[in-house]
C-alpha cells in the first residue's frame, strides 16, 4: 500500500484520498481512468488532482545533507519531509520503477539538490535560498489572506474603541500596512519600529495582536526566545509577528541596555544569526514585525527605556483604552467577536492595501521616511514612563546637587558664583552636595561608585542631556562633567551669610 498523506490543500470535509488509501496504486506513470478495472475505485477529478500533487517530481525534490532527509513539494507553497523509503514509493507511483532507476535519481538529487538547512523563514515564500556557502530550503510560505472588497465594522469599531484618538489609528494602520506589503507584496520597508501596546489588563491589546495583527502578517508567536539565555532561537525565524508579551526587560540598567540592543538588532539589522538545534548556525534575513504588550503598571513602566538617543525613533507607544465591552464577557460572546473579526479580515486587508496614510504620519522628526511611519508616542505615556524612570530621578538629584554646590561656592566667595558653570562629579562629590533626605534617595538609586558611573553613562545618552553630561577621559573614568541649561542653572535667591 502506498503511504499518502492527506494534505491541507485537499478539502478536509470530503477526504477524497481516503478511498485511494484503501486501493492499490498503479505502478505505471499514467493515472488510472475511471472504471478501468485496474483495481482502483472510480476516481473523481478532485481525487486525481490530489494524487498528482502527491506524486514524485524530481525537479522539486531536495535532500537535506544535515538530517539526511528528503523534501518533496506537495503544493505551491509547501514542502514535506520524506524518508528514502517513502520517496521510493512516490517514485514507483510516478513511473520510476526499479532500484537502478530510483538510485540514479536519488544520487542525482543528493548531488544537485542538496541543501544544508530546511525550515520556514519569516516573510519568505517556499523555495531555495542561497546563503553564500550553504543553501536553505524554505519549507512553508507565510499564510495569506486574500484581500476582498467589503465592510469591516467590527474591526473598525474595535480600533476606535481601543485607540480613541485618530493619530493612534493612523499610525497603527500605516505600521501594519507596511508590514503586510513587505511580507506579502514584495514591497514595504524591512526596517521597522517596535509597536508597544500599553493599557490595563483585559483592555483588548492581546486580542488586537492575536486576532488582527497576527493573521494579517502571517504566523505569530512568542518572541521571548530572542531575549532568553538559550543558544537556540530557530523557532522565532518561522514567525512574521513576534509577540513580546511579558518579556523580562531586566531589572537595572544593564538589563535595559541588553533589551534595547537586542530589540534594535531585530528591528533594523540586515541579517541575524539563526541557530537551530543539532546543526551549525547561519545568517538569514527575516521579514517580521515586533509588538510588545504591557500593562500600565508604574513598576513595569519604570523599567521601559525612553528618552534615549538612538532608541526613541525605533519605538511606537500606543495607549490602549478599555475596549473589553466589545469583546464580550462570556465564552460565547468572545467567540462571536473572534468569528466576526475573522470574516472581516479580507475586507480590512483590502482597505489597508488601497488606503493612503496622512503624510504627516509617514515620517519621524530627524529620521525622515526611514521607517515609513512616525515613531509616535502617546503624550500621557511619555510623561508617565519618564516620570517613573530612574533616569528622571537621577536627573532631578543631579540638578539638586548642582544647585547646592553653586550655593556652597557662593558662600565661600561672598556670593560670587556662576549658576550656569559646569562641575565635575564623582560619587563622593554627588553625595556630599545633598541634604539628609535627598542623600537617602541618592543612596537607594546609586549606592556605590560603580552604580553611579553606570547611571551617569545611561543618563548621558538621553536625548535631554546629550552633550551636557560627559565622562572625563584618563585615570578618573567615573568622574563626569555636568553643564546645566539656563533654567536648571538659575540660582535661587540666597543670603550668603546664612545660606538660606
Amino acid at each position: 500500500m502506498l503511504n499518502i498523506t492527506c494534505f491541507p490543500d485537499a478539502p478536509s470535509a470530503e477526504n477524497p484520498l481516503l478511498r485511494i488509501l484503501r486501493a492499490p496504486m498503479p505502478a505505471s506513470a499514467e493515472l488510472p481512468e475511471r472504471g478501468s478495472g485496474s483495481g482502483s475505485p472510480d476516481l473523481t477529478e478532485e481525487e486525481l488532482e490530489a494524487i498528482r500533487r502527491a506524486s514524485y517530481d524530481k525537479a522539486n525534490t531536495y535532500y537535506n545533507g544535515e538530517t539526511q532527509q528528503f523534501y518533496v513539494r506537495v503544493s505551491g507553497d509547501r514542502y514535506q519531509v520524506r524518508s528514502e523509503r517513502e520517496l521510493r514509493r512516490f517514485m514507483e507511483a510516478s513511473g520510476v520503477v526499479g532500484k537502478e532507476a530510483q538510485n540514479s535519481d536519488l544520487v542525482d538529487i543528493q548531488l544537485t539538490h542538496r541543501v544544508e538547512y530546511a525550515h520556514p523563514l519569516s516573510g519568505h515564500d517556499a523555495g531555495v535560498v542561497d546563503l553564500g556557502n550553504t543553501k536553505l530550503l524554505i519549507t512553508n510560505s507565510p499564510p495569506r489572506i486574500v484581500p476582498q472588497a467589503g465592510d469591516w465594522p467590527t474591526i473598525h469599531g474595535f480600533l476606535r474603541a481601543l485607540f480613541g484618538a485618530e493619530d493612534q489609528v493612523q499610525v497603527f494602520k500605516q505600521w501594519l500596512k507596511l508590514g503586510y506589503e513587505l511580507i506579502h507584496c514584495g514591497g514595504g520597508q524591512k526596517q521597522s519600529q517596535l509597536l508597544c501596546l500599553i493599557g490595563a489588563a483585559g483592555c483588548g491589546k492581546s486580542q488586537l495582536s492575536r486576532h488582527i495583527i497576527g493573521p494579517v502578517l502571517g504566523r505569530s508567536g512568542s518572541g521571548v526566545e530572542l531575549y532568553s539565555n538559550t543558544d537556540f532561537n530557530a523557532s522565532v525565524f518561522a514567525l512574521e509577528l513576534l509577540e513580546l508579551d511579558d518579556v523580562p526587560i531586566g531589572r537595572g540598567l544593564g538589563g535595559r541596555d541588553r533589551f534595547m540592543a537586542q530589540t534594535k538588532e531585530a528591528l533594523v539589522a540586515n541579517s541575524l544569526f539563526c541557530n537551530p538545534k543539532g546543526v551549525n548556525g547561519y545568517q538569514v534575513s527575516p521579514k517580521w514585525r515586533l509588538v510588545m504588550m504591557m500593562n500600565d503598571d508604574p513598576e513595569l513602566l519604570e523599567e521601559f527605556p525612553l528618552n534615549v538617543s538612538g532608541w526613541d525613533d525605533k519605538v511606537i507607544m500606543h495607549r490602549c483604552q478599555d475596549a473589553s465591552q466589545l469583546l464580550g464577557s462570556s465564552t460565547d460572546e468572545m467567540a462571536r467577536f473572534d468569528e466576526a473579526v475573522r470574516r472581516e479580515l479580507p475586507a480590512f486587508i483590502h482597505h489597508l492595501v488601497n488606503w493612503e496614510c496622512d503624510p504627516c504620519y509617514r515620517s519621524s522628526p530627524g529620521e525622515g521616511t526611514r521607517f515609513g511611519v512616525d515613531s509616535y508616542k502617546h503624550p500621557a505615556l511619555v510623561r508617565e514612563v519618564f516620570e517613573n524612570s530612574k533616569e528622571a530621578q537621577m536627573e532631578q538629584l543631579l540638578i539638586i546637587a548642582h544647585r547646592n554646590r553653586v550655593v556652597r561656592d557662593a558662600l565661600k566667595s561672598d556670593g560670587q558664583a556662576d549658576p550656569t558653570a559646569s562641575y565635575w562629579w564623582n560619587h563622593s562629590d554627588f553625595r556630599s552636595c545633598m541634604d539628609h533626605s535627598d542623600r537617602e534617595r541618592a543612596d537607594r538609586l546609586v549606592p556605590d561608585p560603580q552604580r553611579f558611573g553606570t547611571m551617569m553613562a545611561r543618563l548621558s545618552r538621553s536625548s535631554e542631556l546629550q552633550g551636557r553630561l560627559e565622562r572625563r577621559h584618563g585615570n578618573r573614568r567615573n568622574e563626569w562633567e555636568f553643564t546645566p541649561n539656563l533654567v536648571q542653572g538659575v540660582l535661587p535667591e540666597t543670603d550668603p551669610s546664612t545660606g538660606s
